[in-house]
């Protein structure tokens, strides 16, 4: 093949694809039409759904917005972990986050009325029949309360019909129920457990409805009118679970963009209303998640001092009774200076005394708490309680920030992570580490206390030479004013501690609150878009699958692009049964394409007056005998004497069976000599035409064709007639014709 041939057999033909499919317009019609009904249906019937987006900004703890800490309030700030984007997103989107705002926002209690048959849209879940139930988030007439601590049936309709403001019917019987746990939320039973939910009656508003698989009750709510009297209402229950999944599918959360630590998020919801209330629960859920993680040094601190307060109240106030108790009694009303002088040496030692006591007290109950408890999350900070050692601060604080990235890495279940091995190693190591450093300040604090104690006795001495009154006085007027100090010393430490909490804020912040965007179901433009596409795509694959599929030649192109052998005609399929076409029905299309046949084949021959044609096929059943003999009749039909003669010996044609010929004797016979020439020449019907069937079929076709009574044959009909038209084998299949063509002038292929 030539340059020129591959570059056409590469070439796509776009005028003939369009008559292809200008030829199969009917799929085209019938797939448009199709589709686009289809999108029509879909946008008209298919239940709305909308979209809400809110943007938050995580910031790390660094950009704190707190305001007005003291050295005091610094040393108490809790210092969370570096935030990763990617991990506060993962947060953001985990199932407790999503499921305690479904639980804030009560949803796994869906309300519906009946909406009308199929010509409007619906916004539930679920149809009763041939009705759709249209969902009424914040619009129903009523309100049911659950007993979270009883199962309740999730997935069926409660049918309720208000009868007045007191009363109302409540009606359901389903099968096969699954009965749900919404404290542990699991589910009690599958759909091999069979449960059945029969209620039916009249109730109160307010009235405990109650059975072995249900606990509720409904009230009324400020929504309610006389129009929702005797009218079709509906309520579900939703497993906690099931509703977070879902809604954790709908929700999308992505950086506003490569540099920035703004969040955009959406949520795709069939109630406007819903996606917003949504949205910002959510966001609401994860700010007072990051405050209450800054908060927690400050709230555990209050919890600690509180105690403390209760304790020595107690004592404050017993000690205050007997001072006064005391002075009326002995009708003393102040102490003199020397024993002012002792009293003042003594208190400030016992407040000294008491202040290492508190820090004894903690660092043994900080060392306790690490030798009992594998828990760290608890710890208070060491300056609330005095200890001001900068290195055991900073140790406590970096404990609690590593205690709650590991906890926060097991709520999101990535145990088997490296960075959570890291983290629970780095816990361990500054567990030990600091649990020395207790050990350390336990041994000198116990010291310190040993000297405070030899100087308190000293002055003991002192004090037990004065007056027994003034030792008296002296002693319990001291034991107040320790109480009272270290009482005063508790509600200063409280009241700094809730400074701190009350002026932390979120590290993050709310950009943008949730706002609905607009409709995303049905995109109706979209729809018939892919419709149309649909439409013309598998009209265009079917027209070419069938058009691969076909082993047929059907256009004269294809044929051109394979061979560079010219093309002399072409003749359509055969409708008449005659196999003479040309005989029975001269002026149809098909004997017009057998005369421009003739008138071409003349052209090629350049003016012989004689010529022998032969015709072949690739494959049987292509054609040729019906063109051997029709060509025959045309050069007959134009006075041409002409001779056909039935060289397939392999098969002969059933075609010459027309003419009321007997296959036997033929060109077989006549090869073997067993006959003359004369004896094989059939007269047929036509004028100017004979023929000479192909005879019985020899065991040796090719070698009877190769020998030198075939030339002895084509000789001898030279002479007497002015065309042969040779019928032969298929070239594809045998070699028979191969033979044949050394004595042809042209070789037709069909």
């Amino acid at each position: 093949m030539t340059n020129q041939k591959k570059h056409e057999a590469d070439y796509i033909d776009l005028r003939a694809m369009l008559k292809e499919f200008r030829k199969n317009w009917y799929l085209f019609a019938f797939f448009l039409i199709g589709a686009l009904g289809i999108a029509y249906v879909f946008n008209k019937f298919a239940p709305p759904a909308y979209k809400a987006t809110a943007s938050l900004m995580i910031s790390s703890p660094e950009n704190s917005r707190s305001t007005g800490r003291s050295e005091y309030i610094e040393g108490l700030e809790f210092k969370a972990p570096d935030k990763e984007l990617e991990n506060e997103i993962m947060i953001l989107k985990s199932m407790p986050m999503v499921k305690g705002v479904v639980k804030s926002l009560a949803l796994n209690v869906n309300y519906y009325s009946k909406a009308d048959y199929l010509p409007y849209r619906f916004t539930g879940f679920k149809s009763i029949g041939k009705y759709f139930l249209r969902e009424m988030y914040k619009s129903s007439p009523y309100e049911v309360v659950i007993d979270h601590a009883h199962p309740q049936p999730v997935g069926v309709n409660f049918n309720i019909a208000i009868i007045n403001q007191n009363e109302f019917y409540l009606k359901i019987n389903e099968k096969d129920v699954l009965i749900y746990d919404y404290q542990n939320d699991i589910m009690l039973n599958n759909e091999d457990d069979h449960k059945n939910i029969l209620v039916s009656g009249k109730f109160n508003f307010g009235q405990e409805i109650n059975g072995d698989d249900y606990s509720f009750k409904i009230f009324l709510s400020s929504n309610y009118n006389d129009v929702y009297k005797d009218i079709d209402l509906y309520f579900s229950f939703n497993s906690i679970y099931g509703l977070a999944k879902l809604y954790k599918g709908l929700l999308d959360i992505y950086p506003a963009n490569e540099k920035a630590t703004i969040v955009n998020i959406s949520f795709e919801a069939k109630n406007k209303v819903k996606a917003i209330d949504f949205l910002n629960g959510l966001t609401s859920a994860y700010l007072q998640k990051d405050l209450t993680k800054k908060n927690f040094l400050a709230q555990s601190t209050i919890e600690y001092i509180d105690q403390q307060i209760l304790k020595i109240s107690d004592s404050l106030s017993s000690s205050e009774q007997k001072l006064q108790s005391f002075k009326r009694r002995n009708q003393v009303m102040d102490i003199d200076a020397k024993t002012a002088g002792v009293a003042q040496q003594l208190r400030e030692l016992e407040a000294q005394r008491n202040e290492i006591r508190q820090k004894l007290s903690f660092y043994k109950q900080l060392f306790k708490h690490f030798e009992d408890n594998k828990d760290s999350s608890k710890l208070l900070a060491p300056s609330t309680m005095g200890v001001n050692d900068p290195i055991l601060n900073s140790m406590i604080q970096q404990l609690a920030a590593l205690n709650t990235e590991k906890n926060t890495m097991i709520d999101r279940n990535l145990q088997k992570s490296s960075r959570f091995r890291t983290v629970s190693l780095q816990i361990r190591d500054l567990k030990s580490s600091i649990s020395q450093n207790i050990e350390f300040f336990i041994s000198t604090t116990s010291t310190s206390l040993g000297e405070v104690n030899t100087l308190i006795s000293r002055y003991s001495y002192e004090e037990s030479k004065l007056p027994q009154t003034n030792q008296q006085l002296l002693e319990i007027t001291r034991k107040f004013n320790l109480n009272d100090e270290i009482y005063t010393f508790l509600l200063k430490k409280r009241a700094e501690a809730q400074i701190a909490k009350a002026s932390n804020l979120p590290d993050s912040e709310v950009v943008e609150p949730a706002q609905l965007v607009g409709q995303t179901s049905p995109r109706k433009k979209r729809n018939y878009l892919l419709a149309l596409f649909v439409g013309l795509f598998f009209p265009i694959v079917i027209i070419q699958l069938k058009k691969s599929l076909n082993n047929t030649i059907t256009e004269r192109r294809e044929i051109e692009k394979i061979t560079q052998l010219p093309i002399v005609g072409k003749v359509s399929h055969n409708q008449n049964i005659a196999p003479v076409v040309l005989a029975t029905d001269p002026s149809s299309p098909i004997s017009d394409a057998y005369r421009s046949l003739r008138t071409n084949l003349e052209f090629y021959l350049k003016g012989k007056d004689k010529a022998i044609i032969l015709v072949t096929s690739t494959m049987g059943n292509d054609g040729k005998s019906f063109t051997s003999l029709n060509l025959a009749s045309s050069f007959a039909f134009n006075e041409k004497k002409t001779i056909l003669l039935g060289f397939d010996l392999r098969k002969p044609s059933e075609l010459f069976k027309e003419f009321a010929i007997d296959n036997n004797p033929g060109i077989s016979s006549y090869l073997i000599g067993k006959v003359k020439l004369d004896d094989i020449i059939i007269k047929t019907p036509v004028n100017n035409m004979d023929l000479i069937p192909a005879g019985p079929i020899p065991p040796n076709s090719l070698e009877l064709i190769s020998g030198l009574k075939t030339g002895e044959l084509i000789s001898s009909l030279k002479k007497d007639y002015d065309y042969i038209i040779i019928d032969t084998s298929p070239v594809g299949i045998l070699p028979d014709a191969f033979a044949m063509m050394k004595y042809s002038d042209i070789n037709l292929m069909v």
